[in-house]
């Protein structure tokens, strides 16, 4: 399921030609610069805080476009235990990550669990200046924030969320209606992190900049492109209305 997973993500995103292919982490990060990562993370801060269902769409396809080629899930894996090997409290905080969420949200796909739980690593790395503070701490606020906004969403964002036309109601009543609800909670789960990951870097300001050479930069590009494509996929799976499940996570942006 996991190259599944991934294939369908690149097919639904990737047009003009673009291939299932992979190149060196140093080839993929020389495509981006600072001004394009906090462009990245900007927009995708603005998606979920706004709403804004058409950027969604934009972000992964221009990203794609700049990069031409994503890394391939080996690369990231091989790219994540390296970073964890020299980092020990990020390593401890994905090991934290890991327990909780397949726990508490019964995430059995090996792939979305560790990209999932490297997203919640790098956020509390990011929010704690690159290590520099406690991350265990920091890592169980981030673990009760997404938690708390999880349970928000699936049980009062999307029968609160006020449709705004005839396509968007019908969209909601699809997922109200929805049976696979272990795909409903993962495509949360995917939205609600990447709203987490990006604020942590906007709001991180400055102090992001210490780090955003090092090896934490692959992670945060290559989790970050991959867990969207994901989220549209799982979107799709479920068949909802991108303005619905964007609606719902900014209806409940301030529930943490």
């Amino acid at each position: 399921m996991n190259e599944a997973i991934l294939e369908t993500y690149l097919g639904v995103i990737q047009e003009d030609g673009l291939e299932y292919m992979s190149e060196g982490m140093r080839d993929f990060l020389a495509k981006f610069d600072k001004a394009m990562i906090k462009r990245l993370m900007d927009k995708i801060h603005n998606t979920f805080s706004k709403g804004d269902p058409e950027s969604l769409d934009s972000i992964m396809k221009q990203s794609v476009k700049v990069t031409r080629k994503i890394p391939k899930y080996k690369e990231v894996l091989d790219t994540t235990s390296k970073f964890k090997e020299d980092n020990p409290d990020y390593n401890k905080s994905v090991e934290l990550s890991t327990k909780v969420l397949r726990n508490t949200f019964k995430i059995k796909d090996k792939a979305k669990l560790e990209l999932i739980a490297n997203a919640v690593g790098l956020t509390s790395w990011i929010k704690t200046k690159g290590g520099r503070k406690d991350m265990m701490r920091e890592t169980k606020v981030t673990l009760q924030e997404l938690n708390s906004r999880v349970s928000s969403v699936y049980d009062t964002g999307f029968s609160n969320y006020e449709a705004s036309t005839p396509e968007e109601e019908e969209m909601k009543k699809k997922m109200m209606d929805q049976s696979k609800k272990q795909e409903k909670t993962e495509m949360i789960i995917v939205g609600v992190i990447l709203a987490i990951l990006a604020a942590a870097f906007i709001w991180g300001g400055i102090a992001v900049w210490g780090f955003i050479t090092s090896p934490a930069t692959a992670i945060l590009l290559t989790i970050t492109l991959i867990l969207g494509g994901i989220f549209k996929y799982l979107l799709m799976a479920v068949g909802i209305a991108i303005p619905v499940a964007l609606g719902a996570i900014q209806f409940t942006k301030g529930a943490a």
